[in-house]
């Protein structure tokens, strides 16, 4: 059902933007051509993102590579690359560190909604099992099949499996759990209680939303992220997953000194990969991309991670900086002081002179990956010269 729905979905947009008798398309040449860019999300496969890139091609969408991010072959699948993951677990480092907890040094313990089988959950468990072996403590994971918790830690080969097998957590072998674990299901109320208060009432350094429905913690529950003496369950709040705690929860759970990094700063790198998929989509065939896609790829993950970390040490430093705002409230200013400087760009373009133009698109060359610039050859500044010429 749900992909029958996002195909229907896709049709009903491609309506609007293609010359189609019949709809407001009609009218395209006084609106001027619209451009979508659609990315992955829960229930989108990868079936399905195929589908949306040929059903484009032939409604005769002026770039079918390009209106779809996340392709299996032709592109940058997130959770084949844990694109979206390994932003989130520099935002996580970087807090720790902050709090006085050097992650590769000193044992931390880490709760999580989202199961091993998502993939923002399951590329956390793996990166955080790649990069600090020996001091990642998973110490509880709470998904649409149950919940798992031990206070000495997950099993991490255990963890390791269910992610490599797309299974939920309920999976998980029991004999692998210390005498502190359990693992429960959900075939009874009490169960789908316990796994729906996880987030609140098992106590680690680091909170790490994952996945779950939006606004589950909201303006009439946050206390219960608290104990009875006030103290926040986690210091630490990293959201991997979107609008899972509302602005004023995170206001007040804020106040109450939980650093909570918003989901804008934390897992912006799945879109940006996004982005960088489509400027390929743009300049290069399939079969093009296929040639450089393995170096491609390495290349678009280093350039995630170091924007992750410019962003993560420059939200922390302006906390410090500005401790009359919040981390949540610092990020919302960095999303629209980008938002500001692709206006001005858009706006400016098509008034450069020669020598602004030459100095853009040396900007644009250092910023793109060396082997899409290599494939692409010339026809990155001339595309940028004919933006400037249609502006």
């Amino acid at each position: 059902v749900p992909e029958l729905v996002g195909r229907d979905f896709v049709d009903g947009l491609l309506d609007l933007v293609t010359n189609v008798p019949g709809t407001t398309a009609n009218d395209l040449k006084s609106i001027g051509q619209e451009f979508l860019y659609l990315g992955p999300d829960e229930n989108v496969t990868n079936n399905l993102i195929d589908w949306i890139v040929q059903r484009s091609e032939e409604r005769g969408y002026p770039y079918p590579a390009t209106i779809m991010s996340s392709k299996p072959t032709a592109g940058i699948n997130h959770k084949e690359f844990g694109v979206t993951s390994e932003g989130v677990l520099i935002f996580l480092r970087q807090a720790l560190l902050e709090h006085g907890i050097d992650p590769r040094k000193q044992s931390f313990t880490v709760k999580l909604t989202g199961g091993p089988d998502g993939d923002v959950g399951g590329n956390a468990i793996g990166i955080l099992i790649r990069d600090f072996p020996t001091t990642a403590k998973v110490v509880g994971v709470a998904d649409g099949t149950g919940a798992a918790t031990d206070d000495e830690g997950l099993n991490h080969d255990e963890l390791m499996r269910l992610v490599d097998e797309g299974l939920g957590i309920a999976a998980f072998d029991t004999s692998k759990l210390s005498s502190q674990g359990s693992v429960t299901a959900l075939d009874n109320e009490q169960e789908i209680a316990r796994r729906n208060e996880l987030h609140n009432r098992l106590v680690a350094d680091v909170f790490l939303p994952a996945g779950g429905r939006p606004s589950t913690i909201n303006s009439a529950n946050w206390q219960r992220f608290l104990d009875d003496a006030g103290q926040p369950s986690s210091p630490i709040v990293v959201e991997g997953a979107n609008l899972f705690i509302t602005e004023h929860a995170r206001d007040e759970l804020s106040k109450c000194g939980v650093a909570i990094v918003k989901d804008s700063s934390a897992n912006k790198c799945g879109v940006i990969c996004s982005s960088m998929e489509i400027i390929a989509g743009m300049l290069l065939s399939k079969s093009q991309f296929s040639e450089i896609k393995s170096k491609y790829v390495r290349e678009v993950l280093d350039l995630l991670c170091n924007l992750a970390y410019v962003e993560s040490v420059s939200l922390f430093n302006e906390g410090r900086r500005r401790p009359d705002l919040n981390l949540p409230k610092i990020s919302v200013l960095i999303s629209r002081q980008i938002i500001r400087i692709g206006d001005i760009v858009q706006e400016t373009i098509g008034q450069w002179d020669a020598d602004e133009q030459t100095l853009a698109n040396g900007f644009i060359s250092a910023y793109l990956p060396k082997s899409l610039t290599g494939a692409a050859g010339e026809i990155i500044c001339s595309a940028s010269q004919r933006t400037t010429e249609i502006n």
